[in-house]
């Protein structure tokens, strides 16, 4: 569908006749399946939700699509639609998960994750305490992945810095994007910011301001 005010999106630019344009504009939600209301509480697939003030009600069980950035184990929303398709679905980091197994930010998966954590988009079935993927979407050839195709000489991202769980480092968590281990550490960790850097073997930051 239309791109609209509140998505999440992921550019592709680059010089044209001396300006920067884009050549690509995509979407990516950090969410979709039922949503779930237990008091003030609302959840998609597990995942608490923090939602912007004056959010419009949206019915318990209603199927929705979740755009904002993760946050740890919740998502910051931007925006909540309702939607028609059946597949439940996750984005972000892959990685392993503390008890075995695969998991995308803080949606369990059932997929081995890989040697090095990457950005990867999850289609499937929500089964109440994990997602059963039918379809999954490594984004990029680089090995921390990226949202689109083919790996870009340059980033630059809004999303929270914050620990990796089970391991040592960092990642942006707001589009999972795992920071290189040997490149300068900004003093942002557990704070939302817009980082620059370079897609290397892994996002190497060397400008950031906070959000």
């Amino acid at each position: 569908g239309a791109i609209v005010p509140g998505d999440v999106v992921a550019i592709d630019a680059g010089p044209v006749a001396g300006t920067l344009t884009a050549r690509r504009i995509e979407r990516v939600d950090a969410l979709i399946g039922p949503l779930v209301r237990r008091g003030a509480e609302v959840s998609v697939l597990g995942v608490p939700l923090d939602l912007p003030p004056g959010a419009a009600v949206v019915a318990d069980g209603t199927r929705v699509r979740v755009s904002g950035l993760w946050n740890r184990g919740r998502v910051v929303v931007s925006r909540l639609a309702p939607v028609q398709t059946r597949d439940d679905l996750v984005s972000g980091l892959l990685d392993r998960a503390a008890g075995g197994g695969g998991r995308i930010n803080a949606v369990p998966v059932t997929v081995e994750p890989p040697y090095r954590p990457r950005f990867a988009i999850a289609r499937g079935r929500w089964d109440g305490t994990r997602l059963q993927v039918s379809a999954l979407d490594l984004r990029g050839q680089s090995p921390f992945g990226s949202p689109f195709e083919t790996p870009l000489a340059r980033l630059r991202v809004e999303a929270y810095l914050v620990p990796n769980d089970g391991r040592e480092g960092h990642h942006l968590s707001g589009v999972g994007l795992p920071l290189d281990p040997a490149g300068p550490l900004p003093p942002l960790v557990g704070r939302r910011g817009v980082f620059e850097g370079t897609d290397a073997r892994a996002f190497r930051i060397d400008r950031a301001a906070p959000r």
